[in-house]
């Protein structure tokens, strides 16, 4: 998901980088989808250490798997919330996604039948609202973008891991491979506690991040941070 820090790139005027171009071998995420409990968590978007939104992130049981919702809201001038169903297998399903951007409305309609993607995208631009259709067969099913986020407790973390896998994003309707990889493990301090966490750099997306998770399971995203940008997003709620 990592939308705030996206969004919050567009009020800065910060676009994102481009990709390193490597293409390394991809395989299905090894996701454990009995890790995929019902619960809700709030995180603070920081800059420079000042708060300037919030998002809050759910997970909840429906009759053909898991539905992941993103809400934030940046400065006043960014809102937006997501919805994205998956299979119990983890298979994408659907993306649906509102939002608006200093006034102008932004939306993603996507339905996932295997490796294929049809919906629509819609944003501003200089020329005024445009509306992009989607509609493209993959090699293999890949991982929506605003379902990284949540799908990270469900991974087998470890030092050294590293997974490489298609992802696509209805947005930029473009399909990459992508990479997570464990850099390290870090002290971080969330809700005034200190948490051992492991430090994964996300690569090759349009936005690259580093998340930091819990260490120890059951695995708990607890920090975010956007590459190249003063911009974290930290766990408001207990560890």
């Amino acid at each position: 998901m990592i939308r705030p820090g996206v969004l919050l790139l567009l009020i800065l005027g910060l676009g994102p980088p481009d990709a390193d171009g490597q293409s390394p071998a991809t395989a299905a995420l090894p996701l454990n989808l009995a890790l995929l409990t019902p619960r809700s968590d709030s995180f603070a978007v920081l800059v420079k250490g000042i708060q300037l939104g919030w998002t809050r992130t759910s997970i909840e049981n429906t009759a053909s798997g898991q539905r992941l919702t993103e809400e934030s809201s940046i400065a006043g001038l960014v809102g937006q919330k997501t919805i994205v169903d998956i299979s119990g297998a983890g298979v994408m399903l659907r993306v649906r996604q509102q939002g608006t951007n200093q006034g102008q409305p932004t939306t993603v309609e996507l339905d996932y039948l295997g490796p294929r993607v049809t919906g629509k995208a819609t944003a501003g631009s200089p020329e005024g609202i445009k509306t992009v259709p989607v509609d493209t067969s993959l090699a293999s099913n890949p991982i929506d973008d605003n379902a990284i986020q949540g799908l990270l407790p469900t991974l087998p973390w470890a030092p050294n891991a590293t997974w490489s896998f298609l992802t696509f994003s209805g947005g930029q309707n473009e399909a990459r491979v992508t990479t997570l990889r464990v850099l390290s493990t870090d002290t971080v301090e969330v809700s005034g506690r200190t948490v051992a966490a492991f430090r994964v750099e996300w690569s090759g997306g349009w936005q690259p991040a580093v998340f930091w998770i819990t260490s120890e399971p059951p695995f708990r995203l607890v920090k975010i941070g956007i590459t190249d940008t003063p911009v974290e997003v930290v766990l408001s709620t207990k560890p």
